[in-house]
């Protein structure tokens, strides 16, 4: 027992210490990467061993690092898995929810040739970065949080089934009837066992 304390209360402060180096440690453009794949491997760990609360809390901070969809958009998945696993639906269905309209947006600003005779771009119009225009991973982060989105509407229709059956009341077991049933040789009907006539 003192052993499982002492490990809940090392992965507690293991949790805090990431979350408050965080910010310092990303403002370094050239540290990005390397603390993004420390978070990200802590925050795995945290949510593999069922810490899904200091998982999403490390998650919610990378994603706060940079609005890059290359940055984000996988965090923000990472996100909604966790708040899955801690049942608050809602909030997981937000998380893929946004991806799937951040990649759909950035596909239709892809997709979108600028006409021949249109004017440039107005001075304060934001324009479409390289980096942000998703590739094959971006698109597979988007059928991935689409699945994720089908399995809760599912989820939710199974749970509603079960509730109105369980709720139909007890089950009642009835006994299958016994017939009469022609077993003696001059063809009269006898009773089955158990069968009063």
């Amino acid at each position: 027992m003192f052993r499982t304390t002492r490990r809940l209360a090392l992965h507690t402060l293991a949790g805090a210490a990431a979350l408050a180096l965080l910010p310092s440690l990303a403002a370094a453009a050239d540290a990005k990467p390397r603390v993004a794949l420390v978070m990200k491997s802590l925050a795995n760990e945290f949510f593999q061993n069922g810490d899904a609360t200091n998982a999403l809390a490390i998650y919610r901070g990378l994603a706060g690092l940079s609005s890059e969809p290359m940055w984000k958009l996988p965090a923000e998945y990472q996100i909604g898995l966790c708040y899955e696993r801690l049942r608050s639906l809602d909030l997981a269905r937000q998380s893929y929810q946004s991806i799937l309209d951040a990649v759909a947006q950035l596909n239709s600003a892809k997709a979108a040739p600028a006409a021949p005779n249109s004017p440039p771009p107005a001075a304060n119009a934001t324009p479409v970065a390289a980096e942000a225009v998703p590739g094959p991973d971006m698109n597979e982060l988007a059928r991935m949080a689409s699945w994720r989105m089908e399995h809760l509407e599912w989820n939710d229709r199974t749970e509603l089934q079960l509730t109105k059956f369980f709720a139909s009341g007890p089950l009642t077991a009835t006994k299958p009837q016994k017939t009469a049933t022609k077993d003696d040789t001059n063809g009269s009907t006898a009773a089955a066992p158990g069968v009063v006539q």
